[in-house]
């Protein structure tokens, strides 16, 4: 049997930024935990290693294709996946992290330059 290789997560700077933003924001409301909720959306981003394509291609923007994981039915997390190639590993892009309360999460994630497994989405992950 034949192991697959692993895929790589690279946090765009801008993902970076916006996961920062959104644990700020989430700081702002009482009895939240926004340290717990960071970690829930690492974790699911940490599942998408196993199955990248499971969420379907939400947009196509300069030929890129990008994909949306909900996290606990409000986070949306925007990525794109770039197949394995030439005995490279895939790699997951992950472009951004909305609250699903904003009017237009998808306004803001931006195309910048290029950089057969199972998994079981847990009862706050979906796509």
């Amino acid at each position: 049997m034949m192991i697959a290789p692993e895929n790589k997560i690279q946090w765009t700077p801008a993902a970076e930024r916006s996961l920062d933003e959104l644990v700020a924001y989430l700081g702002r409301w009482p009895h939240s935990d926004p340290e717990a909720q960071e970690l829930e959306i690492e974790a699911a981003v940490e599942s998408l290693r196993h199955a990248p394509s499971m969420c379907p291609i939400l947009a196509i923007k300069r030929g890129r294709a990008f994909r949306r994981l909900v996290v606990s039915e409000r986070f949306l997390v925007y990525y794109i996946y770039f197949q394995p190639r030439g005995g490279r590993n895939g790699v997951i892009s992950v472009r951004a992290i909305r609250h699903g309360s904003r009017l237009d999460p998808f306004r803001g994630v931006r195309e910048g330059p290029r950089q057969s497994w199972f998994v079981t989405l847990s009862s706050s992950q979906s796509c």
